[in-house]
């Protein structure tokens, strides 16, 4: 399109007026995700972790992955009031069989819920993937019952495609579904 190029990181506003930042996530950001990681894996039973399996998870862990993301992925971070609250990432293969697809995965903390964080996150995401000329489709999945999630992708085009039965276990031992969506880009 003939919209100028806008890079992070941004100012938005939320629904409640309040104002956050998108931007790339830095080393010194190791705790603030730490933090936010253990807490929104705590609040729901919609992310792959458990909230005992995040809270093993270490600082040093998340300095060791925020300094090899570059190569595989986009990411981007949410921060309001001095803390990170959300966070979203494009991954992308270097193998040329899946080196069409990008991956989205995105998450914000229950507190915030409701006021534009993930709508913001996922814009973000779509612009740049739509900006890397060899996608052609982005993709990702959900977790059966997580309808919020599910909805805020079918606003922004993604289909299910696909349902893996009995994917994961939820933390009362009951299995669940996978959902996988899927949506084609660069085709304006």
């Amino acid at each position: 399109g003939d919209h100028p190029m806008e890079f992070l990181p941004k100012q938005i506003t939320l629904k409640d007026g309040s104002v956050a930042t998108l931007r790339k996530p830095e080393m010194t950001d190791a705790e603030g995700l730490l933090d936010y990681l253990q807490t929104i894996c705590g609040e729901t039973d919609f992310m792959m972790r458990t909230k005992e399996e995040a809270e093993s998870m270490t600082v040093e862990g998340e300095r060791k992955w925020l300094s090899s993301i570059a190569e595989s992925e986009y990411t981007v971070v949410c921060e309001w009031n001095g803390e990170i609250v959300g966070n979203a990432s494009l991954m992308f293969s270097r193998a040329f069989r899946k080196s069409h697809i990008a991956t989205v995965g995105i998450g914000v903390k229950k507190k915030c819920w409701h006021l534009g964080i993930g709508t913001a996150l996922m814009t973000e995401l779509l612009a740049e993937a739509e900006r890397r000329p060899n996608f052609s489709h982005v993709e990702l999945e959900y977790i059966e019952g997580n309808d919020r999630a599910s909805a805020l992708y079918q606003r922004f085009g993604f289909r299910t495609v696909a349902e893996h039965p009995n994917a994961l276990r939820r933390s009362d031992g009951t299995l669940c579904s996978l959902f996988y969506m899927q949506k084609e880009i660069g085709r304006e």
